[in-house]
């Protein structure tokens, strides 16, 4: 009902607008216009969804002047008056009959603040209707709109159009079927007696402890051997003395290998270092250097010899 009361209101204001224009004197035909919409709820802008337009009637003036509208070509076939549309039934008649006959439409939609504009209209009547409606909302009823719009003494070109769209009902939800009352529970059977408790066992006795072990006496520690002394270092042999230098001109005794035996060699014991004996060594350089001087004797009589026999 509360739907049905608001489209009436708007149709009888859009009839009030209409014979208003009629009653009035004759617009100027040559003149276009537009039409501003402006969706709301509550004063609150409704975004989204899409507004279709189709002019359905010619706006024209009679031989008296007076404004009249006549049914475009292609809805002759309706017998309605033109003055009578302005009611949600003969919209509904109107639209089925100019979608059915192909009446040319245009289509805009409604922006994030709730506006919609259609420009360039010619003067005529227009229908309006709606395919998308924005989220949460019902499809706005189809309404006509003329232009221009007599208002105040004067014709208006750019016409104000605000149609308040319904909330989309919720769906009720299906009702849960009610869950069956469960089967009581059959009582149980009479108690059983209780068994009779065991009688605890008695705690066996402990066992006696084992008396601990004597311990072993320690073993007396072996006395450490005393140490070996060390042996004396035996005394150096004697360096033998140098063997005289043979003569030039002398013969050497040749070795003897008449032996068949060889003679047996024994490993020499290691000497130890002989530090502090001086006596060897100047036998050994006086000899050494009495045998240079017999050779430079030997070697400067052979050379006289030489000079004496040139």
């Amino acid at each position: 009902m509360r739907r049905m009361a608001a489209l009436l209101v708007c149709a009888l204001l859009c009839v009030c607008c209409a014979f208003g224009a009629l009653a009035a004197p004759s617009p100027d035909l040559t003149r276009t216009g537009s039409i501003h919409f402006r969706i709301l709820s509550d004063y609150d802008p409704v975004p989204g969804g899409d507004l279709w337009l189709m002019r359905v009637a010619d706006l024209s003036s009679d031989a008296n002047g007076n404004a009249v509208c006549v049914w475009v070509p292609e809805l002759r076939r309706l017998t309605m008056d033109v003055n009578e549309a302005f009611t949600y039934e003969n919209a509904k008649v109107i639209l089925d009959e100019a979608l059915k006959s192909g009446v040319p439409a245009r289509r805009t939609w409604i922006d994030n603040d709730g506006r919609a504009v259609f420009t360039g209209l010619k003067p005529g009547l227009y229908l309006f209707y709606q395919t998308v409606p924005p989220a949460g909302y019902d499809t706005l009823a189809p309404f006509l709109v003329s232009v221009p719009m007599y208002d105040g003494g004067k014709w208006v070109y750019d016409v104000d159009a605000s149609p308040k769209p319904q909330i989309k009902p919720t769906e009720p939800t299906n009702p849960t079927t009610p869950t069956l009352p469960t089967v009581p529970v059959v009582p149980p059977t009479s108690p059983t007696n209780p068994t009779n408790p065991t009688s605890p066992t008695s705690p066996t006795s402990p066992t006696s402890l084992t008396s601990p072990t004597e311990p072993t006496s320690p073993t007396e520690p072996i006395e450490p051997t005393l140490p070996t002394e060390p042996t004396a270092p035996t005394n150096p042999t004697q360096p033998t003395k140098p063997t005289k230098p043979t003569k030039p001109g002398e013969t050497t005794t040749k070795p003897d290998h008449s032996q068949t035996e060889p003679p047996t060699t024994q490993k020499p014991e290691p000497e130890l270092p002989k530090t502090g004996q001086l006596k060897w060594p100047v036998a050994v350089l006086a000899g050494a250097g009495g045998l240079l001087i017999c050779c430079g004797l030997i070697l400067r009589g052979k050379g006289k010899r030489e000079e004496d026999e040139r």
